[in-house]
C-alpha cells in the first residue's frame, strides 16, 4: 500500500466467465500467469515466481480457493455457476471513499490484473501474449479522448483512474489506462499504457510499436515504451 493508506482493506473484484479450476491454474501456473500478469519486461518471470510462488500460499476460506501472499493481500476464487468471481483483498477499515476512486498504487493494480485475467481467459485461453508498456506525462482527459476516437470499443472496466477495454486491432487485445491524476482531468500527470496483443508475427508487432512510437510522443512528454 502507498504512503497514507497504511493498515486500510480493499477489495477489488471481477466476474470471469470459466470455471474455478481454470482460473486456479491461470493463479497458480507461472507460465499461465505470464500471459494476463503485469507487461513484457526483462524481469517479469522472476516477479511473478517471486509474488505468486515463493511469498504465497494456496489454501481455502469457506470453501472458497484463496491464495495468501506475504504482503497480507489474498486472492480469493468463488464459484458462481460456471463462472468465477475473482476477489482481491487486504483486510482492514475501509477508506471512506470507494477505492474505485482512491489513487493506490498496489489497488489500482490490482484492478489492471484482474481485468487482464478476464480478457485472456474469456478471450485468449492457452494463447500467448506480446505487450507494449507505456510511460509518459499526459493531460490524462487527453489520452482517453485520443484512444476512444482511434479505437472505440466497448470498456471493460472504467474507474476514476483507469479506463480498459478490448479492441479488435492487434488479434482481439486489450488497451488498459492508468492515470495518477483522475481520468477528467486536462493537467499533465504521470499515465500508464499497456497495449495487450495476441497473435501477432515479429513484423507486425514491430509495427505496432513504431505506431505507439508515434503516436505517444505527441500526446505526451518524456515518452517511454517498453520493450
Amino acid at each position: 500500500m502507498s504512503e497514507g493508506n497504511e493498515g486500510s482493506g480493499f477489495r477489488v473484484e471481477v466476474m470471469v466467465e470459466a470455471p474455478r479450476d481454470v482460473v486456479v491454474r491461470a493463479l497458480s501456473d507461472p507460465a499461465e500467469i505470464r500471459r494476463w500478469f503485469g507487461w513484457d519486461y526483462e524481469g517479469i518471470a522472476d516477479e511473478i515466481r517471486y509474488i505468486f510462488v515463493d511469498h504465497a500460499t494456496p489454501g481455502e476460506l469457506g470453501g472458497n480457493w484463496t491464495l495468501a501472499m506475504d504482503n497480507g493481500h489474498t486472492i480469493e476464487l468463488v464459484t458462481d455457476g460456471p463462472r468465477t468471481i475473482v476477489r482481491v483483498f487486504q483486510p482492514g477499515p475501509l477508506a471512506d471513499a470507494s477505492w474505485d476512486d482512491v489513487y493506490d498504487e498496489q489497488v489500482q493494480g490490482w484492478h489492471v490484473f484482474v481485468q487482464q485475467l478476464k480478457h485472456y481467459l474469456e478471450r485468449h485461453a492457452d494463447e500467448d501474449r506480446r505487450t507494449l508498456y507505456i510511460e509518459g506525462t499526459a493531460p490524462a482527459a487527453t489520452v482517453v479522448a485520443a484512444l476512444d476516437a482511434e479505437f472505440g470499443g466497448l470498456p471493460q472496466f472504467v474507474g476514476r483512474h483507469q479506463w480498459i477495454t478490448p479492441i479488435s486491432r492487434y488479434g482481439n487485445g486489450l488497451i488498459s489506462i492508468l492515470a495518477t491524476a483522475p481520468l477528467a482531468s486536462d493537467a499533465p500527470d504521470r499515465m500508464q499504457v499497456t497495449v495487450t496483443t495476441y497473435g501477432l508475427s515479429d513484423a507486425a508487432f514491430a509495427e505496432a510499436r513504431a505506431d505507439w512510437e508515434t503516436r505517444w510522443s505527441i500526446l505526451a512528454q518524456d515518452p517511454k515504451i517498453t520493450p
